[in-house]
Order: C-alpha cells, then sequence, then structure tokens
C-alpha cells in the first residue's frame, strides 16, 4: 500500500536555522533540498521519493541519517563527511 505523499515548500525551512532534528516522513520538498538546515543532527526521512541526496546538501553536523522506506539506491555520490 503506497502511502499519499505531502509536499512542502522548501522556502518554510528557512527560518528555522536552529533546528537540530527534522522528522518528516513521505514529503516530497518542492524546489529541492535548498534550505535544509546546516545544524541538524538528525534527520529522519521516511519515504524520501529521491534516488540520491544532493552533493551540495550541506550536513556535515548530521550524526543520524535515517532514510527508511526511502527510494535512495544511494545516498552520496562522493564522500562529504570528514572524519574527525
Amino acid at each position: 500500500i503506497e502511502r499519499a505523499k505531502t509536499s512542502l515548500c522548501n522556502e518554510s525551512l528557512r527560518p528555522l536555522t536552529k533546528l537540530r532534528l527534522l522528522k518528516i516522513s513521505n514529503v516530497n520538498l518542492t524546489n529541492g533540498v535548498k534550505h535544509i538546515p546546516t545544524d541538524l543532527r538528525w534527520l529522519q526521512w521516511q519515504g524520501c521519493s529521491m534516488e540520491m541526496l544532493p552533493h551540495n546538501l550541506n550536513l556535515k553536523k548530521l550524526a543520524v541519517l535515517d532514510l527508511s522506506y526511502s527510494k535512495m539506491s544511494r545516498v552520496w555520490q562522493e564522500h562529504c563527511f570528514q572524519r574527525k
């Protein structure tokens, strides 16, 4: 059974600069992921319809990435995280 998708304008994320946890399910971000807050520590995006996250997505502080039930075949094209 396919769940209904909800659309969310990525501009609505722009003022949430201090957001640390983002949990969305079956949501399409219109105009891409341009305004996902860069200070996110936890991103849970179940049912993400993208096949790959954009390489320019700045999530260097991310500790948890949950893309369960998504259509991801590959998360990133290249390494985006630096080891400490």
